[in-house]
């Protein structure tokens, strides 16, 4: 299924309207074991789930960490694990359609990804969707 994205238009000083690149955006589910990570931010020294994703992603989508925008429902700290965390990926250029359609691009993640971080959904996200704005709802569960 492929993403309908409508190119944002916004106001310059002149009154005349500019046209910024279509933003494509998808949804993610995602599941992890957090042992290993450093929690979800990215940091250069040390493995991340921000990070680890990122490098996924960028070998799937060709583009690079600079080009692709990540963001999670919420942070995590070092340890943390997730059955289902959503997370939002957003970029200004076009794909091509063979890395997208029939679900490839959710096997290519995951055959990417470290056997401790599963992609489980992916699927177009519509242009008001964000993942830490959209929640209605979370559960935590901590082991003392």
């Amino acid at each position: 299924m492929m993403a309908t994205a409508l190119p944002l238009v916004i106001a310059h000083p002149d009154q005349h309207q500019l046209q910024t690149p279509p933003l494509y955006k998808w949804r993610l589910l995602l599941s992890y074991d957090g042992t290993r990570f450093s929690g979800w931010q990215y940091q250069p020294s040390t493995p991340t789930l921000q990070g680890t994703l990122e490098q996924a992603l960028t070998r799937v989508t060709k583009l690079e960490r600079k080009d692709l925008c990540v963001v999670g429902a919420s942070r995590t700290d070092t340890g943390v694990h997730a059955l289902g965390q959503v997370y939002i990926v957003m970029w200004h250029t076009l794909l091509h359609l063979s890395i997208i359609q029939n679900c490839r691009m959710h096997a290519t993640l995951n055959g990417f990804l470290p056997p401790d971080i599963r992609v489980r959904e992916i699927s177009p996200a519509l242009p008001e969707f964000h993942a830490r704005f959209s929640v209605t709802g979370k559960i935590s569960l901590h082991d003392l």
